[in-house]
């Protein structure tokens, strides 16, 4: 049994959960969790809890012979910097090496467990799903139709700021409610017209932990709750004392106040959507964990990065992209590195950012065509998009403003603060793309397919068409440069027509 066991530690705003995982069988065999943190994320002053929980999980490892383990944290409420120092203290004192995940990695983990559940479940009947992630700091919102995901949004609340509003009125007699109320819909209203469903729609809520131990049994994964139940909660949020809160839903004193707005968030959703069903789960980023290290241990076929690309293509198409155009592109670019790996030596992971990109790189134009590179590159740094870490966005982001006629180079401020390791990616991406890019100059797809093969110093890119290349060729000889000028190789274009 122990040979099959993995352990999972995950470190969350308000506790650290250690789980023995038989990732097989998508099975949590034992857990362990701290008590829960006095002040939200106050992760500095709560280390000896974390220290202390870490330690009993590594007796549980022992005991059960297990040696396997990954260690995420979910750190958005702090700084990278001091997220990084707490990092180092938690591997000195426990040798255990810890992996943050961003924003980003969060919703899509989030996504992929919700996606599963969809698939395996007959409960959910509606077309369109909206789900809600309060898991993270920040929170994700979700569209799935017809069981596949459409679009996300990140919701920008701050609760420090929903706090210093409880703060700011506690000698007032205005109600603080209302305000929250009124910097709610600030906040929302530009996704009015999102959540609008124009079918039956059912709103899934994940990571409401205080929900789930209140309507879940202990054997339950999934469950609808009505209206009735959730507008409950809702009075008793808005209109109980903090002790009756404390005694009914069995939270602690510092949670009062995240339950809070948990609640009137998740009714503030409600009434936007309307919807026709109303469920909570627990499966969320644990469960989006044990998927993820299933696929890539092979112990399971779903690709869920598919997720990433079908949000990828919606972006696109949302800033009127010519689709046909980008999708030819990311044929010849993937075609291009998976014959010139020797030569790029690139991890596999990069031909996803490279698909990415080809469909990313034009966004821009729905701003304007003049400098339309520089437009993609600023509607996706305020855009990330889910799946990829922030280090990954950022050279989507590059690639994107790089892809065309600007070349990067040292001199450039985006480029040149950029890590040598990145820099480096990011020249070897753009150099394919642009020769990926510059078969389809035209946007009308010319050609059928290529072949590629390396002869001494040079690439030689044989293309089948039988149409007038010209445009192609010249753009080809164009932007070829930058290929060896990275590279050290020549490429050239030879047309080959049909019989």
């Amino acid at each position: 049994m122990a040979e099959k066991l993995t352990a999972f530690f995950y470190l969350s705003a308000t506790d650290l959960r250690m789980q023995l995982i038989d990732l097989k069988h998508q099975m949590i065999f034992e857990s362990l969790t701290s008590a829960p943190f006095t002040t939200i994320a106050d992760y500095q002053n709560e280390l000896p809890k974390i220290i202390s929980t870490i330690k009993a999980g590594q007796q549980l490892m022992a005991d059960y012979g297990v040696s396997d383990y990954n260690f995420w944290w979910n750190y958005q409420k702090i700084n990278l910097i001091e997220a990084t120092y707490i990092c180092d203290q938690i591997k000195t004192k426990t040798g255990l090496c810890v992996e943050l995940l961003d924003l980003q990695q969060v919703a899509y983990l989030q996504a992929t467990a919700a996606l599963n559940l969809l698939q395996h479940t007959n409960q959910i009947t509606t077309p369109t799903v909206f789900l809600m992630g309060l898991e993270s700091q920040s929170i994700t919102l979700a569209k799935f139709v017809q069981r596949e995901l459409v679009r996300t949004w990140r919701v920008d609340i701050s609760r420090e700021e929903l706090e210093a509003i409880i703060d700011s009125m506690s000698n007032s007699a205005i109600n603080p409610l209302e305000v929250i109320l009124d910097y709610l819909q600030t906040k929302l209203e530009y996704l009015r017209v999102e959540l609008i469903s124009q079918t039956s729609a059912s709103l899934l809520i994940q990571g409401a932990d205080t929900l789930n131990q209140t309507f879940l049994q202990a054997d339950e994964q999934l469950k609808q709750i009505t209206f009735d139940k959730l507008q409950t909660c809702y009075q008793d949020v808005t209109g109980e004392p903090n002790q009756y809160l404390i005694d009914k839903y069995h939270i602690t004193d510092g949670y009062v106040n995240y339950f809070f707005f948990g609640v009137v968030l998740i009714h503030q959703i409600f009434q936007y959507i309307q919807p026709a069903q109303l469920f909570v789960t627990r499966d969320g980023l644990t469960e989006g964990l044990m998927l993820e290290q299933s696929k890539q241990q092979g112990l399971i076929k779903s690709n869920y990065e598919q997720i990433i690309m079908t949000v990828v293509i919606n972006m696109a198409e949302r800033y009127h992209t010519n689709l046909d155009h980008a999708s030819q592109v990311a044929k010849f670019a993937t075609h291009l590195f998976r014959q010139l790996k020797k030569l790029h030596r690139l991890p596999a992971r990069d031909e996803l950012l490279l698909q990415i990109a080809c469909y990313t790189s034009d966004i821009g134009n729905f701003i304007s065509a003049s400098h339309h590179y520089d437009h993609s590159a600023y509607i996706l740094e305020a855009n990330p998009i889910i799946g990829l870490s922030n280090e990954e966005n950022q050279i989507i982001t590059e690639m994107s403003r790089y892809h065309s006629s600007k070349s990067p180079a040292a001199q450039q401020y985006h480029y040149r603060h950029l890590d040598n390791d990145i820099q480096l990616t990011i020249a070897k991406l753009v150099a394919i793309i642009r020769l990926a890019d510059a078969l389809d100059d035209s946007h009308q797809q010319k050609i059928d397919n290529i072949s590629v093969s390396l002869q001494d110093m040079q690439l030689i890119i044989t293309v089948k068409s039988n149409q007038d290349l010209t445009l192609e060729q010249w753009s080809f000889e164009h932007k070829a440069k930058f290929f060896q000028e990275v590279y050290g190789i020549q490429a050239i274009l030879k047309q080959q027509r049909s019989k």
